[in-house]
C-alpha cells in the first residue's frame, strides 16, 4: 500500500504507523523481516514525500527509531538510505511539534548509539543543535527531554 499510494498522506501516514507497531514489539527476527521486505526505503520515501506532514513525519521518525535500536547492521542500513537527511529535515520543519521532536530525538539516539562514524555524521547534519532547540523549545514535554538526553 505504502508503495502504491505513496501519494496519499493518509497512507504513508498509516504504513509508517503499521511499521513502527511491528518495530515496537519485534524481535531480531522480525526487524530483519521488515528491513527485508522492504520497510527502510518505504519510510524514506513517506518521510520525503509528505515532509510537510507533522504525523507522517512523527511516525516516519519513531520507527526509524525501533528499526534501528540495537543493531548496528540496520542502522547503517537506514543512514545509508537518507535517514539523517529525513529526520533533520523533519525536525527543522515541524520544530514546533512535540511528538515529532520526540520521534526525531529517539531516531538520533538509536542510529548513533555504539558507533563514532555515524554519531560523527548526525553530528555533522547538525543534530546536535536541533536537539538542543528541541529541548529548549519542549522544555515541559517528557518524551522529547528523555529522546534528547537519550540522543
Amino acid at each position: 500500500a505504502l508503495e502504491m499510494h505513496a501519494g496519499n498522506a493518509a497512507v504513508a501516514q498509516e504504513g509508517c504507523a503499521a511499521i513502527l507497531l511491528l518495530a515496537t514489539w519485534g524481535s531480531d527476527g522480525r526487524y530483519e523481516q521488515l528491513m527485508r521486505a522492504g520497510a527502510t526505503a518505504r519510510i524514506m520515501a513517506a518521510l520525503e514525500m509528505h515532509a510537510g506532514n507533522a504525523a507522517v513525519a512523527q511516525r516516519g521518525c519513531t520507527a526509524t527509531a525501533y528499526l534501528g535500536r540495537g543493531s548496528d547492521g540496520r542502522c547503517e542500513q537506514l543512514m545509508r538510505a537518507g535517514a539523517t537527511a529525513r529526520i533533520m529535515a523533519a525536525l527543522e520543519m515541524h520544530a514546533g511539534n512535540a511528538d515529532v521532536a520526540e520521534g526525531c530525538c529517539m531516531a538520533i539516539a538509536s542510529l548513533g548509539r555504539g558507533s563514532d562514524g555515524r554519531c560523527e555524521q548526525l553530528m555533522r547534519a547538525g543534530a546536535t543543535a536541533r536537539i538542543m532547540a528541541a529541548l529548549e523549545m519542549h522544555a515541559g514535554n517528557a518524551g522529547v527531554a528523555e529522546g534528547g538526553c537519550a540522543a
